[in-house]
């Protein structure tokens, strides 16, 4: 899948609210190794890291798939919902 079309099935997902559409449309710049750090995401977005870090873990599972790996930056993996 192409950044366009995930960014349109971002855009027509009617369950997402304004912060997790932001910080979904600022990790598909990053693609396609998308693994920035929270920091970087927040700056994107316009949002405290802290506020970043809860939609993270809300879209971990949902949208995105995140491979954790001590010392080096997280891995972030698009996995929109199948039934959208």
């Amino acid at each position: 899948m192409n950044t366009y079309d995930l960014q349109r099935l971002i855009r027509d997902d009617s369950t997402l609210n304004a912060g997790e559409v932001a910080v979904l449309f600022i990790l598909t710049t990053y693609l396609p190794h998308a693994a920035p750090s929270v920091e970087a995401i927040a700056r994107g977005c316009r949002m405290n890291a802290k506020s970043v870090r809860r939609i993270i873990k809300r879209l971990d599972g949902r949208w995105i798939r995140r491979q954790m790996r001590p010392g080096k930056p997280t891995i972030y993996a698009f996995h929109p919902p199948t039934e959208r």
